[in-house]
């Protein structure tokens, strides 16, 4: 369940922060992580020129790390990392058991298994959309 008003979203692999965006008009904090400053230059525009409740930051490689040094728990998180989401759900392990937020992932088909990695902290699939690259929802059980 997405606690929207007051609620933290974290968007890994933010790109030029539409879902940063999306959580924002839902009345949620927003931390975007992305590793391409040219990129991440326009979240950080935007949010600068709107007045937006996002704030960027460079890797979310390890959110574990990142969430004890600032205290800020997510609500959802979407990873979306061109094939390296794998190594973001290593770095959040502690964080999917500990807190349970909901989570999307964009998955390939060399990719997949990380739904049995997912599953094995407690989640369950709710939907997914896509051919491809699917999006797969899920929620702690």
């Amino acid at each position: 369940m997405i606690h929207r008003d007051n609620g933290v979203f974290f968007d890994v692999g933010a790109h030029i922060g539409y879902w940063s965006y999306v959580a924002v008009s839902w009345g949620m904090r927003v931390a975007a992580f992305e590793t391409n400053a040219a990129v991440a230059s326009v979240i950080t525009k935007t949010k600068k020129r709107q007045g937006l409740p996002i704030t960027v930051y460079p890797t979310g490689d390890n959110l574990d790390a990142f969430i004890e040094e600032t205290g800020l728990v997510p609500d959802f998180i979407k990873i979306d990392v061109d094939g390296n989401e794998a190594r973001v759900i290593c770095g959040a392990r502690h964080t999917l058991q500990d807190y349970g937020p909901g989570v999307v992932v964009e998955v390939r088909g060399e990719t997949m298994g990380l739904l049995s990695e997912l599953e094995e902290l407690g989640y369950r699939e709710v939907t997914r959309f896509g051919e491809d690259s699917v999006c797969v929802f899920l929620e702690k059980s």
